[in-house]
């Protein structure tokens, strides 16, 4: 399992821009090699987009380069699970953003149980090792 989070902006909730904070994750371990080898040829083939520190912004990209990596990236490894969460922390108080975070944890909780009951232990166990990453997560004040 893959979960990365980045920003546009930056991370503080106070802030008075409109910063995004972006989640993913993907599941099935077995494809990890799969998709780092599809990501280092996307990312070899758009290093002209690289900035000083050697990473690719979604700034610098058109709409063409981000479906490849769509479809040559995510899509090589086929059967996978992927999703996305993204929050205007500006936008949005911390009580509200804590409801949102306890209701999907409590939709990953009812998919385990789903997984379990029709005998899907291996995606049981994936989705058990997400929900386990927002344990002991709680907004705070920045």
């Amino acid at each position: 399992m893959i979960i990365g989070i980045d920003e546009s902006g930056t991370f503080d909730l106070t802030t008075a821009g409109h910063s995004v904070i972006v989640g993913a994750h993907v599941f099935d371990e077995k494809d990890l090699k799969l998709l780092h080898g599809a990501f280092a040829r996307w990312k070899d083939k758009y290093k002209s987009c690289k900035n000083a520190k050697g990473e690719i912004k979604s700034s610098s990209l058109n709409e063409e380069m981000f479906g490849s990596f769509v479809e040559d990236v995510l899509m090589v490894p086929g059967d996978f699970f992927f999703t996305t969460v993204a929050t205007i922390g500006s936008g949005h108080k911390k009580v509200d953003i804590q409801l949102h975070r306890d209701y999907h944890v409590r939709c990953i909780d009812g998919g385990i149980a789903k997984c379990r009951e029709v005998g899907n232990d291996r995606l049981a166990e994936q989705y058990v090792q997400l929900r386990n990453c927002t344990e002991g997560f709680r907004i705070r004040s920045c």
